[in-house]
C-alpha cells in the first residue's frame, strides 16, 4: 500500500484564512492581465507583465481547487485549467463593463463571448471534475 501520508498543496487552501486572500488575489491579478490586455500604455512591456501576472494566477489559483481531495492527475490539472479560463473570461466580463461604464466605449460582443466562455468552462470543467470524484468514490468503496 503507498504511503497516504504525501503532502498535496491543495491542503494548505482549506484552510478558509489562506484559502479566501488566495481567491481574492487571483482574481484581483485576473482583472490586472485583462486591464494590461485592453490598455493604451506600457508599449511593449505589457506582454511581459501579463506572462507575470498569468503566472502569479496560475499559482493562486489552486486555492479554488482546495476542496478536490481526489489524487492529482494530468486530466485533473487539464480540468483545473480549463476553470482557471473560464475564470478569467468571467473576470475579464466583469473588467470590460467597468471600462464600459467609466469610458464610455462598450465591449458588446467581447462582453458575450467572454461571459458565456467563462460559464461554459467552468462549469463543464466543475461538471467532470465532479463526476470523476463521484466515479473514483464509488470505485474506492466497492471492493
Amino acid at each position: 500500500m503507498e504511503n497516504e501520508n504525501k503532502f498535496d498543496v491543495r491542503a494548505l487552501f482549506r484552510l478558509p484564512y489562506v484559502s479566501l486572500p488566495a481567491k481574492f488575489c487571483a482574481r484581483v491579478t485576473m482583472a490586472a492581465i485583462w486591464g494590461c490586455l485592453l490598455g493604451q500604455g506600457m508599449g511593449g512591456g505589457r506582454v511581459a507583465c501579463c506572462a507575470v501576472l498569468g503566472l502569479l494566477a496560475g499559482l493562486l489559483s489552486v486555492s479554488f481547487f482546495g476542496w478536490d481531495r481526489r489524487r492529482l492527475d494530468g486530466t485533473r490539472m487539464a480540468l483545473y485549467g480549463l476553470y482557471v479560463a473560464g475564470e478569467m473570461l468571467v473576470v475579464g466580463t466583469l473588467v470590460m463593463a467597468a471600462l464600459a461604464t467609466f469610458s464610455g466605449v462598450a465591449y458588446g460582443y467581447a462582453m458575450m463571448l467572454c461571459g458565456f466562455g467563462g460559464s461554459l468552462f467552468t462549469l463543464y470543467s466543475l461538471l467532470l471534475l465532479m463526476t470523476r470524484n463521484i466515479t473514483e468514490g464509488r470505485d474506492q468503496n466497492h471492493f
